[in-house]
C-alpha cells in the first residue's frame, strides 16, 4: 500500500530549505562571530579557522537535512510539523556526541566540566527541535508569501 500525501504538503520542502539554511546561517554566525560565546565555550570544539567556515556549511547540511527530514515526516505516521521537530530533536545528537567524546568538551571547558553527558544531550534534543520548531513557522510563512506575491 503507498501512502497518500497531498501536493500541496509535498510542496513545502523548498520553503523549508530556504527557511534552514537561512537560519542555521544566523546561527552559526551568530555562535561564531560572538566573542564572549566563542571564547566560553566554541573555542574549545573549533579551530580558529571554522570560525568563518562553519556558518555556511552547516547552513548547506542543515538545508539537505532539513528536505530529508521533511521527506520522512510526511512519511510517517502522525503529525508530519510535529515528526519533523521530533527528528529535528535527534539531529543534534551527532554534532553534540562529536563535542562531547571526539573533542573531550566536558575536560576542555570550565564552564562545561561539572554537566552530564546524558543532560546535555536531552537539553541538546529539545533546543534542536525548537531550532526546528522555528524553521517550520519560517517556512510557512514564506510559503504563504510566495502565495501572496505572484509572479506576473
Amino acid at each position: 500500500m503507498r501512502l497518500s500525501i497531498p501536493r500541496r504538503r509535498k510542496r513545502n520542502g523548498w520553503p523549508l530549505v530556504i527557511a534552514s539554511a537561512a537560519f542555521w546561517l544566523a546561527l552559526w554566525t551568530w555562535v561564531m562571530q560572538d566573542s564572549f560565546v566563542w571564547e566560553t565555550c566554541y573555542k574549545y570544539a573549533f579551530a580558529d579557522r571554522a570560525r568563518w567556515m562553519m556558518p555556511l556549511l552547516m547552513a548547506l547540511l542543515e538545508a539537505a537535512i532539513a528536505l530529508g527530514m521533511w521527506w520522512l515526516a510526511l512519511r510517517l505516521p502522525g503529525n508530519a510539523a510535529v515528526t519533523f521537530c521530533l527528528l529535528g530533536g535527534l539531529d543534534s545528537f551527532p554534532g553534540h556526541l562529536r563535542a562531547i567524546c571526539g573533542r573531550r568538551l566536558f575536560e576542555a571547558c570550565p564552564l562545561l566540566r561539572q554537566v552530564s553527558v546524558a543532560s546535555a544531550l536531552i537539553f541538546g534534543f529539545f533546543e534542536f527541535a525548537f531550532y526546528w520548531s522555528i524553521i517550520l513557522i519560517i517556512a510557512a510563512l514564506l510559503k504563504r508569501l510566495g502565495q501572496v506575491v505572484k509572479p506576473v
